[in-house]
């Protein structure tokens, strides 16, 4: 369904890159570790009628990486989504599942008589129930200020 390469993602997509040449093997700069992504604040935003991952302009202001091979963290952020193909069509694709799903479970607990203000907690209960949902990043940008305080609540270091 997902020609390759065109939709390798993450270390498949950046090794390709390395083998082709569009980036050095010592790539340490050149795009974020995924381990060194700091807890709070979420530096991505998410098109939801797209599925496109994005940087957060607002939390690229206040974080700054030492190790960054650019002038800004928004660019940093901007190039590791590019060389990690994050937003590739089976990323996005599935991105837009998982606010459709999102939007489906708000729709259910409203008809259920949940109060709107209860609707947002029920569903952070629901999806960080494990660790870690698949498309962490996703439901975090979907569900916001809720899943932000439930990930400071418990502590989340990223």
């Amino acid at each position: 369904i997902y020609p390759l390469p065109r939709n390798l993602s993450c270390d498949a997509h950046k090794n390709h890159m390395n083998q082709k040449g569009g980036l050095p093997k010592a790539c340490e700069g050149y795009l974020l570790n995924p381990l060194d992504v700091p807890a709070s604040p979420n530096l991505f935003t998410f098109n939801k009628s797209t599925g496109e991952l994005m940087p957060n302009p607002i939390a690229c202001e206040v974080v700054q990486f030492t190790d960054n091979k650019y002038e800004t963290t928004y660019e940093l952020i901007s190039r590791t989504i590019e060389i990690l193909n994050l937003n590739c069509d089976r990323l996005r694709t599935d991105r837009v599942l998982v606010l459709q799903s999102i939007d489906k479970n708000i729709k259910a607990l409203r008809q259920r008589g949940v109060h709107p203000s209860e609707v947002t907690a029920k569903l952070v209960g629901r999806y960080f129930n494990t660790k870690w949902p698949q498309y962490f990043t996703t439901i975090r940008c979907c569900l916001g200020t809720m899943v932000e305080d439930y990930l400071e609540s418990i502590e989340f270091a990223g």
